[in-house]
Order: structure tokens, then C-alpha cells, then sequence
């Protein structure tokens, strides 16, 4: 699975990145995190019927439209590529509302003798952003203080079998998109090519990634700076 992840990048390198536009409310409200968690406000990509590629703000725990209310989207942070075109939280998304969310790099645990969680941070061996395929809905609601209809738009990260790069830590990795030429097929809401779809879900080629392992101030939501993914040089003791 992915629950934390790293994006520091400014807004304006991803534009470019990913050349897509940037909202006046996007420039002002995004702020660099180093260990963002679920059900925060997030980034992603999305294109417009045109092709215009856009950067916007997203709630990370997709929330589908027949949801109770919000407290759905906490256990569906990440969506599974090898159920993610059947299982009915996920399906309608798959279709036609795909987006990408940008990373610099996602941390993955592993646990050791003595059951303490270790935790790795991932990131790719070009230093270039981390493209995650994603889902987005759009979810109705009536506020509980006023009663007026509100509506939110939320999202999910799909998740796939591990790489080489990845498997001697954890056997699930995001779906990352490692083509340029991939993000503006992946965004197309008119691609109904399952097959097409489900062949971008795959795990990244061998060596897109590169490990370290970092200090468990991660484990804490509240710890949040450019500390977290420095990498420890001392190695854990065997006995």
C-alpha cells in the first residue's frame, strides 16, 4: 500500500513538469509537506476533454458518490490495480476519472527482529517527480452546521505488485506512470480501454527506484520537514 508520502516540489516546477495550468488558488494555498497522510488535501493532475492539464486540490480517500458521508474515503486511500476496474468503490473512477498525483518519494515499512517497524523512503534514481496513477470522484453532501449542499472532490492511489526495487521491503508499490507519453493516455476520460488501462497499473521497470532508509520520526504525523528523508548512516545492529 502507500500511506505517506513526500511532495515539496513547488507548485510551479510541477506545472511544468507535468505542463499543465495552475488555479490562482492552487499558487497560493500549497504548501510543502514531508509526510503527508490520508485524508489530507492533496495534488493531482487532471485534463480537461481538450487535453488541458491542470494541477488541483484533492481529499486523499476516494469517497464514491453513494458513500453515507465522508468517513468512507479513510479505508480507501489506495485502490488496487488488480481489482481496481470491478470492485464498486473503485470502478466508476476507473472509467473515466483518472488523474495523476505527483510525489517526490513515498515511505514503505518493514518490520524486524525484535518487531520494530523500520521505515524506507522510495524515490526515483532520475530525481525526477514520482507520477502516481490515480482516481478521482466528486462527492455531494449537506454541510452538518448549515444544511446547504457542499461537494468535495476526492481521490485514490492505485497500488500494484512490487518491483525488484521494492520487494525486499514491501510486496505492494504505487502504479507509477514512468512515460511522459503515458500521462495524457492515462488522463483521456474517453479511453475506455480496460486492457490499455490495466497494462499502465504494472509495477515500474526494475531501477526506477532507489531506497534509504530513514528515521522513524516519520511514524509521527506531527514530525513534518526535510529531516524525514535524510538517510540513516548508521546500520541496525544484528543480535
Amino acid at each position: 500500500m502507500c500511506g505517506r508520502y513526500v511532495l515539496a516540489t513547488p507548485v510551479e516546477e510541477l506545472a511544468a513538469y507535468f505542463s499543465a495550468q495552475v488555479p490562482p488558488s492552487m499558487a497560493d494555498g500549497f504548501h510543502p509537506s514531508w509526510n503527508i497522510p490520508p485524508t489530507s488535501n492533496i495534488v493531482a493532475v487532471t485534463a480537461d476533454p481538450d487535453g488541458q492539464r491542470s494541477l488541483n486540490r484533492f481529499r486523499w480517500g476516494l469517497v464514491p458518490s453513494w458513500a453515507k458521508d465522508l468517513s468512507f474515503g479513510a479505508k480507501t486511500i489506495n485502490a488496487r490495480a488488480e481489482t481496481v476496474a470491478t470492485k464498486p468503490s473503485f470502478r466508476s473512477a476507473f472509467r473515466s476519472q483518472r488523474c495523476i498525483i505527483p510525489a517526490d518519494g513515498y515511505y514503505e515499512w518493514k518490520t524486524t527482529a525484535g518487531e520494530v517497524k523500520q521505515p524506507y523512503y522510495f524515490t526515483r534514481r532520475d530525481g525526477s517527480p514520482l507520477a502516481f496513477a490515480g482516481l478521482w470522484e466528486r462527492y455531494q453532501f449537506h454541510h452538518e452546521a448549515d444544511g446547504q449542499p457542499r461537494s468535495l472532490v476526492t481521490c485514490a492511489i492505485i497500488t500494484t505488485a512490487a518491483s525488484s526495487d521494492v520487494e525486499a521491503i514491501h510486496n505492494r508499490m504505487p502504479a507509477i506512470l514512468t512515460g511522459g507519453d503515458l500521462w495524457g493516455r492515462w488522463l483521456d476520460g474517453a479511453l475506455g480501454d480496460r486492457e490499455e488501462l490495466l497494462a499502465m497499473c504494472r509495477p515500474a521497470p526494475p531501477g526506477t527506484l532507489v531506497t534509504k532508509r530513514v528515521a522513524s520520526l516519520v511514524n509521527s504525523v506531527r514530525n513534518n520537514g526535510p529531516e524525514l528523508i535524510e538517510e540513516l548512516k548508521d546500520r541496525p545492529s544484528l543480535f
